[in-house]
């Protein structure tokens, strides 16, 4: 899948880049888009995999790149002015992607969801890491009907996909109504994007402070961000446009909605089993491009439109109270893992169980 998305990433950045008619350079841009967001979500599922108890801090480095490439695309706006050249110069940076995710060996728990044989792949990594081959035995290998996406219809996982999706749309309507409007409260565009995008670097640091702890957690974190944010955004909708009030509100309320975000991509990536885990988070991924579709419309047609983003957020913050934590929690490999995760258990060794 990554190998895929990163081909149709490339040829899609190349395409916009050499597109003449509104029509080509619309489609171009959409395959790009396409492209992206499955290679996002599928890199993400593959890493978290491989990383175990260390999957946090996979999500606050994750984060941090993506702030970091606004801040690295925004100085390359600002030095390469024709739209074209920078289209261009996205292009050449893509291509190294193609190799990159060539050389990425598939992650065992997903072959072993599936019933594959994953004695190669667990040589390729103890030769990589120096280290012996692990003598470990993978639950779901052993003998039972496999597992597909049509295991999310079932119980919990069709309520927690459900709200997490609503979570999704929200987060994503959110940030980015709130970044496209930095921009009109006065500042220089370019230094909005940059300022915008520094201040989601607080927001990942408390997200790795936080999202581990056994006071906080995902659950609590994520409800708090929402209600904070979206109390920030109706609050905003009353001030006056220009106004000092009025940047602090969008500031903490961007502050608020990162992290909110970034605990949302491996909270909504922990609550499914591995089998069904990536299609899981492609489904909410889908939603927050439709949350990101929806923040245009609003931001253009609405006359309180930071109002329409607080709705969304505080709802979605409240049904988060019903989604299980995971903090603590080792990934679940099946349905039946799942269910020892949502009577809020720990996973116990089903031989002895």
């Amino acid at each position: 899948c990554m190998m895929l998305a990163s081909v149709l990433l490339t040829a899609g950045a190349l395409w916009c880049a050499a597109s003449q008619e509104p029509i080509a350079f619309a489609c171009a841009r959409g395959l790009v888009g396409f492209s992206a967001g499955a290679l996002s979500v599928s890199h993400f599922v593959h890493t978290i995999e491989f990383m175990g108890s260390r999957r946090t801090m996979v999500a606050a480095i994750g984060a941090l790149s993506f702030a970091g490439g606004i801040c690295v695309l925004t100085l390359m706006a600002y030095f390469v002015r024709p739209w074209r050249d920078l289209l261009l110069v996205l292009f050449w940076a893509t291509v190294p992607l193609i190799g990159m995710t060539w050389w990425v060996r598939e992650s065992p728990k997903w072959e072993a969801a599936l019933g594959m044989d994953v004695t190669e792949t667990m040589h390729f990594l103890a030769r990589f890491d120096g280290r012996p081959v692990p003598t470990m035995v993978f639950e779901a290998q052993k003998e039972g009907p496999r597992e597909d996406l049509l295991v999310l219809l079932k119980h919990p996982l069709a309520m927690r996909l459900a709200i997490m999706a609503l979570a999704w749309s929200s987060v994503s309507m959110a940030y980015y109504a709130l970044a496209m409007s930095v921009g009109s409260i006065g500042a220089d565009i370019y230094l909005s994007s940059i300022l915008g995008a520094m201040a989601e670097l607080p927001a990942v640091a408390m997200f790795f402070c936080l999202a581990d702890s056994a006071y906080v957690g995902r659950r609590l974190m994520t409800v708090v961000c929402f209600i904070v944010a979206g109390g920030l955004c109706a609050t905003g909708a009353l001030l006056a446009p220009g106004s000092v009030e009025l940047l602090i509100s969008v500031i903490v309320s961007r502050f608020c909605i990162s992290a909110a975000f970034t605990v949302l991509y491996i909270w909504g990536a922990e609550l499914f089993p591995t089998a069904a885990r990536n299609g899981a988070l492609g489904i909410q991924s889908m939603f927050a491009r439709i949350g990101g579709i929806a923040a245009s419309v609003v931001l253009v047609y609405a006359e309180a439109p930071l109002l329409y983003v607080a709705i969304p957020c505080i709802v979605a913050g409240l049904l988060c109270i019903l989604v299980h934590e995971t903090a603590g929690q080792p990934l679940p490999d099946t349905l039946e893992d799942v269910l020892y995760h949502h009577d809020n258990t720990p996973m116990v060794d089903k031989g002895k169980g």
